[in-house]
């Protein structure tokens, strides 16, 4: 069945503790996250080479970077306390100049909840990101390409068995998860797209007709951030909607209603097109969720995680 919708309002969902152990995913208010210089916790996942650089209320947070062509990817891997090679691992991407400190929000509270979570920055995607690059050089395809490179060094090094590995994104971010997915369905185990920004592309032929329109060296991009020509020419062709249906998995989208950046009718197009996808709709949100939306829509994801790993 296709464009099988679900609409919550923000309140009425409770977190299930499923067959995981993801028990919702609201991390404990106490003390907060410490900055930490050793590790006191056992587990196949964690290696000698990992710094330790945040504990919170369930978890720890280990720097761990991955190199391309001479350029460094900055991420940070949280695990859940007691984490294993069995531990379902989330990689969660960030949107359009942002960085890995916005889904630190997002790892924070899925690993207290029990999954495994990697942030990081895409080079260039960021004025003053931690990864190397230029956002003269960013596009959404490198940004799939970073991406993708992030989900075969998790893979190669042991952080996540295959069949155990999340994609989630946010804004752009989102744009950049579902087309990884698409392209590569048989290695995600399920798909969290939070106000995935599906528009990109629209807005982008809007503005230029054709590549030939497209200025060299430097272009003005969203919310005034000057990107590359390489940023228009890359998403001017390209069709979202087209390709994302070769992701067959669960996907949960997440939108606000309220949203000014991303209209919902993007969101709903795209559960349309998924073959198993739920919609959560968030009443009043905008582009860029509170701590309460942010709990909801983290406890769902839990949810879609626990479920899929049940499952396999």
């Amino acid at each position: 069945m296709r464009g099988r919708f679900t609409c919550w309002a923000v309140a009425a969902l409770a977190a299930a503790t499923l067959a995981t152990g993801l028990a919702g995913c609201t991390p404990g208010r106490g003390a907060g996250p410490t900055e930490s210089p050793s590790a006191d916790q056992s587990s196949a996942v964690v290696r000698d080479d990992l710094r330790l650089v945040e504990e919170g209320d369930g978890y720890a947070a280990y720097v761990l970077p991955f190199g391309t062509d001479g350029q460094r990817i900055y991420g940070r891997l949280y695990l859940p306390d007691g984490a294993d090679e069995k531990t379902p691992l989330v990689v969660v991407s960030h949107g359009f100049a942002s960085s890995w400190t916005a889904t630190a929000r997002d790892a924070e509270r899925l690993a207290a909840a029990g999954a495994a979570c990697y942030v990081f920055d895409f080079r260039g995607g960021s004025p003053s990101g931690a990864s190397d690059g230029s956002m003269l050089d960013m596009s959404v395809e490198t940004e799939a390409a970073d991406l993708e490179l992030v989900m075969d060094s998790l893979l190669e090094q042991g952080h996540v068995e295959p069949d155990r590995l999340f994609l989630m994104g946010e804004s752009q971010g989102g744009l950049v998860s579902a087309l990884v997915a698409a392209r590569r369905p048989a290695d995600v185990a399920g798909l969290v797209l939070v106000y995935p920004a599906f528009s990109i592309p629209d807005d982008a032929r809007a503005r230029f007709s054709s590549v030939d329109e497209i200025p060299e060296g430097e272009v003005d991009g969203l919310f005034g951030v000057t990107v590359g020509r390489r940023y228009y020419a890359d998403i001017l062709g390209l069709d979202p909607f087209a390709e994302i249906g070769a992701y067959e998995g669960p996907v949960l989208i997440a939108h606000g209603d309220a949203d000014a950046v991303v209209p919902l009718a993007y969101s709903e197009r795209a559960a349309e097109v998924y073959a198993n996808a739920e919609l959560h709709v968030l009443p009043g949100a905008g582009h860029g969720f509170s701590d309460d939306e942010l709990d909801d829509v983290c406890g769902w994801a839990s949810e879609l995680v626990s479920g899929a790993v049940a499952e396999s």
